[in-house]
């Protein structure tokens, strides 16, 4: 099934039972995000990205999306390419605040500040990550991390690799 503009249909309501409002997945679902990827592919001024590596984005983008809203105990911490993904919808203005408010009824803010104001926004940096990829394999059945979290830039998670790459400093590799 595609959505306007080509966006695929990341699976819908029923492919998740774990969903508590399928009506907002299905708003998500709903998002055309495809300049956010044509940009993102762009080899000048956008990430050079592959199809490939564009799609799995956005299905992850959508999920972060979800739980974003969903989840009011924690901040939901995205990875790298998420973060990478969703700063491109933020620079669409005018549809970054229209999905926004057909989506969610208000705009979504961006905090890109977590984990960077000491040891303790650090740890809640890392303890958030954590709940972030149990929330996401509880509800979407599948592990969250495709690379390490945003802002690795003191390691809170451990992680020696830098920002791209899609292992923890625990030596264990993400899929």
């Amino acid at each position: 099934m595609q959505l306007a503009g080509n966006t695929p249909v990341i699976g819908g309501a029923d492919q998740y039972p774990n969903l508590s409002n399928p009506g907002l997945w299905s708003r998500i679902q709903a998002i055309d995000l495809s300049m956010v990827k044509m940009k993102l592919m762009h080899p000048k001024d956008g990430k050079n990205w592959s199809q490939e590596k564009v799609d799995e984005v956005e299905k992850c983008y959508r999920r972060y999306l979800y739980l974003s809203y969903m989840q009011k105990d924690y901040p939901v911490v995205p990875t790298h390419d998420i973060d990478d993904f969703w700063h491109q919808h933020i620079l669409d203005t005018f549809a970054y605040a229209r999905d926004c408010k057909a989506t969610f009824g208000e705009f979504m803010h961006h905090f890109p500040y977590l984990g960077l104001r000491g040891p303790e926004d650090a740890l809640l940096l890392k303890s958030s990550f954590e709940r972030t990829c149990a929330d996401h394999l509880r509800i979407f059945n599948e592990p969250y991390m495709t690379s390490a979290p945003a802002d690795c830039g003191d390691a809170a998670c451990g992680c020696t690799k830098g920002c791209g790459s899609n292992s923890c400093g625990d030596g264990t590799v993400r899929a």
